[in-house]
């Protein structure tokens, strides 16, 4: 069985970094399978987020754990977070699952919601075709936090926006 966990990442989720190589770390793989990393990097990063990114990379190899960890990047010219360049590396993940790694399973995995030590075998324990977990959006300035998933009435809004009226 062959996983791809694909992250798209920025500069701005500097941040991020050491959780998520320790979730990374220490994440149970199921047993017979190969797993591979990802990432794709958006935003024209500067160079020492690269060079920590690389450190990180490297770190994480040594445990040999994963058939590779790769990064890569997707230069739109845009400078500024955006829902176009997230889209894009998901959109290269999936591409790259698909024609280059033949995966059975794609997990996207977002930089800022490292996942906890038993997350990819839990959603391939459901047997289905599609799973997904619960998400928490972090908020600015002290607002309380939504979980990523509503019910609302009326159509679905042209910009997916957490919206405060959504019923929860």
């Amino acid at each position: 069985m062959n996983i791809l966990i694909g992250t798209p990442i920025e500069e701005s989720k500097y941040f991020c970094l050491k959780p998520l190589f320790r979730a990374w770390k220490h994440l149970k793989l199921p047993n017979g399978s190969e797993v591979a990393i990802l990432l794709v990097v958006t935003l024209s990063p500067g160079i020492s987020f690269m060079k920590r990114l690389d450190e990180y990379v490297r770190q994480l190899v040594k445990h040999q754990k994963y058939r590779y960890v790769i990064v890569g990047a997707w230069h739109d010219g845009r400078r500024e977070w955006n829902r176009h360049s997230l889209e894009e590396a998901r959109e290269l993940i999936r591409d790259f699952a698909l024609n280059r790694y033949e995966a059975d399973y794609i997990w996207f995995v977002d930089a800022d919601n490292p996942p906890p030590k038993d997350a990819l075998t839990r959603l391939l324990a459901l047997d289905a075709d599609i799973a997904g977990s619960l998400i928490y959006q972090r908020m600015r300035n002290d607002e309380p936090t939504y979980p990523l998933i509503y019910e609302y009435p009326g159509p679905p809004p042209s910009d997916p926006i957490l919206r405060p009226s959504w019923k929860k």
